[in-house]
């Protein structure tokens, strides 16, 4: 129970590394799911063990009564304090197995609640390579994008002193051609 639990805060901590709500949200559900089932799980447990306890007290003290009943006499003919043993017996052994099927039962659960923390953590684990992994990518991304920004820019400007001279050029052109026409007409 101990490990389940080591489990479930590890399970914790890695939902509060989670960068996006969504994700947080769902993982710290599961835990908050998880811990109820195992205090469940440790309460049933603790009933079952109790039940033992005052199982084995109750045949100790009709044993220990018996006992001493048989050392003053007081229960009678042989046969009587025979049938009472065997049925001591018998009950203490149906009370036993019957713990011991409680016990199997409790101790399944917790090895299926084991399991299915286990499962969720490496759920949570690869979700949080994969969430790594795309924000390496955006990063990456972001480079490029902002270098493209800076090219189209410079493109821009560039453009921009291509028609200035373009028209600069024409405008000299004409002033030229002006000029000619000019001193061969007067």
């Amino acid at each position: 129970m101990n490990e389940l639990s080591l489990v479930l805060e590890e399970m914790e901590s890695l939902a509060k590394e989670q960068e996006q709500e969504t994700d947080k949200e769902v993982v710290m559900g599961l835990v908050h799911e998880n811990r109820s089932k195992l205090a469940g799980l440790r309460q049933m447990f603790r009933k079952a063990n109790f039940v033992a306890q005052a199982t084995i007290e109750r045949s100790a003290r009709t044993n220990l009564l018996e006992s001493a009943a048989s050392i003053d006499g007081s229960l009678g003919t042989g046969s009587v304090r025979h049938r009472l043993v065997h049925k001591d017996k018998d009950s203490l052994a149906k009370t036993s197995s019957g713990i011991t099927s409680d016990l199997l039962s409790i101790s399944r659960s917790l090895a299926a609640q084991v399991k299915q923390s286990e499962d969720a953590l490496q759920t949570l684990v690869q979700s949080s390579n994969v969430a790594s992994e795309t924000q390496e990518e955006f990063k990456a991304m972001g480079g490029v994008i902002h270098q493209s920004r800076k090219l189209l820019s410079k493109y821009n400007r560039r453009e921009f002193t291509d028609k200035v001279l373009i028209f600069l050029a024409l405008a000299f052109f004409f002033a030229c051609v002006l000029y000619v026409m000019t001193k061969r007409a007067f």
